[in-house]
């Protein structure tokens, strides 16, 4: 037997052994994975801006986005059992329209928008759900035959959406002014979930896209306060709230008799986010900036496609059961939630005669001091000491501040020159890298990274995670892989010169 001109015939007999480290590299082993992946894109887009009168101010347009999407590829053709083909072509579009209009009276202040969008996979979906490849006798019974070039396909409709935006503000008083928002959204869900698919050698095991998936939808309302206080300080004070629907969530569809388990996508999953935000802003003087506060919770079942998966296992009598064990019976605290997020911009510019003179210049003058810094509440995770609270824990809070110093000089042989001195997280914190240390697993699971986090010091060179995970530690290719620990870069500094021509 052969595939690909490769022989099949023992092949783990010659096979060597390769060494997997932490940073999902395999050693000892060149790259077994074929791919020819073509991607072709045309946008076209026009737009008008027009002041039809001085109250109104009108803006339209039009996009359009045409795709084409061919892919053919093999995975890990060195092992046979775990050989994996992908083929499969694509031209969806889509199509957006809209229309806004500013409009300014005494006292108030509207934009009132639409747009509308039209969306089209073009790729043909199977019919069966349960076994899709199946090719059915003439009166349409299923056979033991199995083509996904003769399976029974139809065509996806074509989706459109209206998504109406109205924001509106207007004085109160003559230091308060109030504002409200509203706005519809929607995001097209990633070809990889639309028209991708995946087939394994043996063919017992697949993904299939899903031309019927609808964009994911987002609701948004804003409404708040802003307050002049005198001095150049204005206070902000708003509360905010997004519906988020129609988020993609991975399926498993099996059926025991038939030896047939795939995996698919649909639109089943949702999102609450709600907080609100509160802002001070100082932009007259010398001395500028803004301190801002967000307190916010998002709530749902899953913040990623393949976290929260339902099977569906259809029986011999074509009864269907649904699995939910990898799902939270309750909404949990979502992946990417920060509860407390707090943003400082601080920045002080001296007059440009300012301090001594010195041969006709003012080495004080035209100096920038500004500084930006933030503190946030870590992400919530699974921890390994309670499986079943998903997302139950929290990493610690996270930091950072970046410096910079500027020194404008008018005449620096004859051009504009600005000299900056750069500072990139001034105070050497450290954030994790999530997606290394916090790996997306089902509820009730947890894995040795995340029991080492719990159980020790992330530093701990004989027990913690910092260097090598168990697969690694004391084999044969001892590699430092603290740099994946991190999510960030440790102080760094940066000093440079801008000439103006």
């Amino acid at each position: 037997d052969s595939l690909l001109g490769i022989s099949t015939i023992s092949s783990a007999s010659y096979l060597p052994t390769y060494v997997s480290g932490p940073d999902f590299f395999t050693y000892q082993r060149g790259t077994d994975d074929f791919r020819r992946e073509k991607t072709l894109t045309v946008s076209l887009e026009a737009s008008l801006t027009s002041q039809i009168t001085t109250s109104h101010l009108l803006n339209g347009g039009a996009q359009l986005n045409l795709y084409s999407i061919d892919s053919k590829g093999y995975l890990n053709t060195g092992v046979a059992a775990t050989l994996q083909t992908r083929n499969y072509n694509a031209k969806p579009f889509e199509l957006g329209a809209y229309i806004q209009d500013k409009m300014e009276f005494e006292g108030m202040i509207a934009n009132i928008g639409l747009r509308f969008d039209l969306w089209s996979a073009d790729k043909d979906y199977y019919l069966n759900q349960f076994d899709p490849f199946n090719v059915p006798d003439s009166v349409g019974n299923p056979t033991n035959l199995r083509d996904p070039n003769l399976a029974p396909k139809a065509k996806p409709p074509i989706l459109g959406r209206l998504q109406p935006r109205t924001g509106i503000s207007f004085p109160i008083n003559e230091n308060t002014v109030f504002h409200l928002n509203y706005g519809s959204f929607m995001q097209r869900p990633s070809f990889q979930y639309i028209v991708a698919s995946t087939l394994s050698y043996n063919g017992s095991s697949f993904t299939i896209g899903n031309p019927l998936l609808k964009p994911q939808t987002t609701n948004s309302y804003d409404v708040g306060v802003t307050q002049g206080l005198g001095e150049g300080f204005t206070l902000d004070v708003s509360g905010y709230y997004k519906d988020v629907s129609n988020l993609i969530e991975q399926a498993i569809f099996t059926d025991p008799k038939i030896g047939v388990s795939y995996t698919s996508y649909f639109n089943r999953d949702y999102a609450d986010i709600r907080g609100f935000r509160v802002a001070i802003t100082k932009r007259r003087s010398n001395f500028t900036g803004s301190i801002n506060y967000q307190f916010g919770v998002a709530t749902g079942k899953s913040a990623t496609v393949s976290n929260a998966s339902p099977v569906f296992t259809r029986d011999g009598s074509g009864g269907v059961s649904i699995g939910i064990q990898n799902i939270p019976r309750r909404d949990i605290i979502l992946d990417f939630d920060r509860t407390h997020n707090l943003v400082v911009t601080l920045a002080y510019l001296t007059d440009e005669e300012m301090g001594p003179e010195l041969f006709d210049t003012y080495p004080l003058g035209n100096v920038a001091l500004s500084t930006n810094s933030f503190a946030r509440s870590g992400r919530p995770y699974t921890s390994s000491t309670n499986t079943k609270l998903t997302n139950g824990a929290r990493t610690p809070a996270e930091y950072n501040t970046n410096l910079k110093l500027t020194k404008k000089i008018h005449n620096f042989f004859g051009t504009e020159a600005t000299f900056y001195a750069e500072v990139f997280n001034l105070f050497s914190d450290k954030i994790l890298n999530y997606s290394y240390l916090f790996p997306k697993i089902n509820a009730g699971q947890t894995n040795n990274l995340v029991e080492s986090y719990d159980r020790y010091p992330v530093d701990d060179k004989n027990n913690g995670v910092l260097y090598w995970n168990d697969t690694n530690r004391n084999s044969i290719f001892p590699v430092d892989q603290s740099f994946l620990i991190y999510d960030n870069s440790p102080r760094s500094y940066n000093i440079g010169l801008i000439l103006e021509f």
